[in-house]
């Protein structure tokens, strides 16, 4: 019954009261038209519904910025429905675009009705519940409510920026072929020397110059080994990672940053593994190929920042990746973090750091600093970050600072330069 009923009873009932106290057959009278139109409700009302229906989206998977059709089709298996009014609620992280998700209809037995619309969303994992049914009566006097399931999910992945490969040489590799040059003798593209040929040796690979300097002998040319690496990728999803750079979060730049760099080493041939550390603490384990790609972005997908104090300190499974492989830390880095980064590099890994810096979103938070004093704080915090960088670096650390205003595809150039002057420089050493 809805509030038309209870308020057109209400009157009805004080009528029919005021008429028999006072004995006045003229208010009984005016009743009777309300009893008639209540009774007409009555007759009218609607009965148990038996609606099915269904939906369809044009892809279940779609990356930030892109939009999903989805089509609804309803079909009364009853009686005529004279008034049915069908919606649905999102996640305010979902946006209509085009269509609307809220339909007025007169069902007859047997028909259907179909109706579309257009969304959009950001990163995340969104459940469909399904459509909530309501029948009323043509005087609006009863309803009849019924949730229709229509399950269904859509999973918003996190932008991608295409990027040329980092040139990664951890001191382990793995023993099939890919991008990294191991400066050893095997199966290759690379020119690596020349020794005399020995038996078995391919005869493609004789270096007939050389050879023809030599009447007794025959050289082969050598070419080197190309090898892949187990890389285990950590985000940090602590809360300091929240904070503001125009109306978006610290942490949804460095989801990017992560799947793109992702993409960029599975397309190298590297075996990938993932840890998002937050108050729980979510692993991807090391895979290959597509198939890995596509859980990578579906975890990220649905990551967000959370706290827990027994995790306000950095550690990290032991089982992320083999010893001595590439590790790539994406975290704003607190001053905490700097000894676990250090035991790694002792450890044997290859670190490299992508830092957000914090003191960017800080600067550009909106709140001025007329004081003195908070402006010599925030010049002092500025030194003791670049002071710890610096100590990172002189312990072999690779580290890149992020200024969020920068594309990620300048920041992905500078890391590949970075990564190739450090190599040239530790030949130059050995």
């Amino acid at each position: 019954m809805t509030r038309h009923f209870w308020l057109l009873f209400g009157l009805l009932a004080a009528m029919v009261s005021v008429g028999l106290l006072a004995l006045e057959g003229t208010i009984l009278v005016l009743a009777i038209p309300f009893l008639v139109y209540v009774l007409v409700g009555v007759y009218y009302a609607p009965g148990e519904q038996k609606l099915q229906a269904r939906r369809m989206m044009s892809t279940d998977r779609i990356t930030e910025g892109m939009d999903v059709t989805v089509t609804i089709q309803v079909e009364n298996l009853n009686a005529r429905v004279d008034q049915l009014f069908l919606s649905e609620s999102f996640e305010h992280d979902l946006k209509i675009l085009a269509g609307d998700s809220y339909v007025a209809a007169q069902m007859e037995q047997g028909e259907q009705i179909e109706y579309a619309y257009t969304l959009e969303g950001r990163r995340g994992v969104y459940e469909f519940q399904g459509l909530t049914a309501q029948a009323i009566d043509p005087f609006g006097l009863f309803e009849r409510k019924k949730e229709l399931k229509t399950d269904g999910e859509l999973i918003v992945f996190p932008q991608v920026t295409e990027m040329k490969s980092i040139p990664i040489h951890p001191p382990h590799t793995k023993g099939f072929y890919g991008p990294i040059s191991t400066r050893k003798s095997g199966s290759g593209i690379d020119f690596l020397g020349v020794r005399q040929y020995q038996f078995g040796d391919s005869l493609r690979r004789i270096n007939w110059r050389a050879s023809e300097r030599h009447m007794n002998d025959l050289f082969t040319n050598e070419y080197e080994q190309e090898r892949i690496a187990d890389v285990g990728i950590i985000l940090d999803a602590r809360p300091h990672c929240d904070k503001l750079f125009q109306g978006r979060r610290m942490f949804e730049y460095a989801v990017h940053a992560a799947a793109s760099l992702s993409k960029m080493f599975l397309d190298d041939g590297h075996s990938i593994s993932m840890l998002i550390y937050s108050a729980v603490v979510t692993q991807v384990f090391p895979g290959y190929g597509k198939v890995q790609y596509e859980r990578i972005l579906k975890t990220l997908a649905s990551a967000d920042t959370s706290y827990n104090f027994s995790r306000e300190q950095l550690r990290i499974p032991g089982r992320l990746l083999p010893p001595r492989g590439q590790l790539v830390y994406i975290s704003p880095l607190p001053p905490a973090d700097f000894e676990t980064i250090i035991r790694l590099r002792n450890l044997g890994y290859s670190v490299l750091v992508l830092s957000l810096d914090p003191l960017f979103f800080e600067e550009h938070s909106g709140i001025d600093l007329p004081l003195p004093e908070t402006q010599l704080a925030a010049r002092f915090a500025r030194i003791e970050r670049k002071l710890m960088l610096n100590n990172l670096r002189q312990a072999g650390v690779l580290v890149e600072n992020w200024t969020v205003d920068q594309p990620f595809l300048e920041v992905g150039e500078r890391i590949r330069t970075h990564v190739v002057l450090h190599q040239r420089m530790i030949r130059d050493v050995v």
